[in-house]
């Protein structure tokens, strides 16, 4: 979670929405401040709808579900948080096992942080060399920013016609808050070694210097990122590339995807039917 907080005090890009990054935080806090039994039993609770990656027939299936990070705590798993070293750890173990002809990665995630992002998808791709990859988000679930840079390296992205994919960019928010102190009587200073040390210290003002300092960060993260996707979804258009949502039915017209299907089940019965 300290990456996503770091983030939202403009510290890094991220490749999330600030409201839901916001709301996760909200959320982890929420139950970590509780009295330790109950926040116990809230945990336990949550870990049973837990879902860990399986076999099916000669498919193995890695779920993506979450906002994306490292180093999280089990509880900030059990909230939401997906850990993307993690799983590109599980990629790297578990691929290789005898009897695995391809891999399906289940995406359900709004994003999250830059950290392991650019690895993980890495990952994926050098996986997809050896076998086929599929990347699949189900009805009403998305693969957004982060997300979609780790679903866009498979050998194919397939989709739901209501899934939601895309949202290809990095952002950094701050808010303001110098004219509000200001009407409090209060000021912030600030002492420093090196005139960007401080930049972006709650309750100071940002220099046009420190803003294009930030932009040029942000953008070179949206062009790894760009640069990532075309690499693999040619097909795909700058103008596509903009930070857009598209629905699955969009995603394939637009190449970000290659092919729908309605149901994680009915990809994996399809490759049952193939393999006899």
């Amino acid at each position: 979670m300290k990456d996503l907080a770091l983030g939202l005090l403009n510290l890094e890009p991220l490749l999330i929405r600030e409201v839901e990054a916001v709301e996760f935080i909200e959320r982890v806090t929420s139950v970590a401040s509780r009295p330790a039994s109950e926040a116990a039993s809230v945990a336990e609770l949550l870990s049973a709808g837990s879902v860990e990656p399986y076999v099916r027939g000669s498919t193995l299936v890695v779920p993506f579900v979450g906002v994306v990070g490292s180093d999280f705590s089990p509880l900030e798993k059990m909230l939401g948080g997906f850990d993307v070293n993690e799983f590109a750890d599980t990629l790297e173990s578990r691929a290789s096992a005898p009897g695995i002809k391809r891999v399906v990665l289940d995406f359900n995630s709004p994003g999250g942080t830059v950290g392991g992002v650019e690895e993980a998808a890495e990952v994926v791709r050098n996986l997809a060399k050896e076998k086929k990859v599929i990347s699949y988000v189900a009805p009403g679930r998305m693969a957004a920013s982060a997300a979609y840079w780790v679903a866009s390296q498979a050998t194919e992205v397939v989709v739901a016609p209501s899934a939601k994919v895309g949202s290809i960019g990095a952002l950094v928010s701050w808010v303001d808050r110098t004219k509000q102190l200001e009407q409090l009587g209060l000021r912030v200073e600030v002492l420093r070694a090196g005139k960007h040390k401080a930049g972006f210290v709650p309750g100071t003002t940002v220099s046009d210097e420190e803003k294009e300092i930030m932009q040029a960060a942000i953008n070179e993260v949206h062009s790894r990122f760009k640069t990532a996707v075309k690499s693999v979804r040619k097909g795909v258009a700058a103008e596509s590339m903009e930070g857009q949502v598209f629905t699955g039915r969009e995603a394939v017209a637009k190449g970000l995807a290659t092919g729908t299907a309605n149901s994680l089940n009915a990809l994996l019965s399809k490759f049952e039917k193939v393999s006899r």
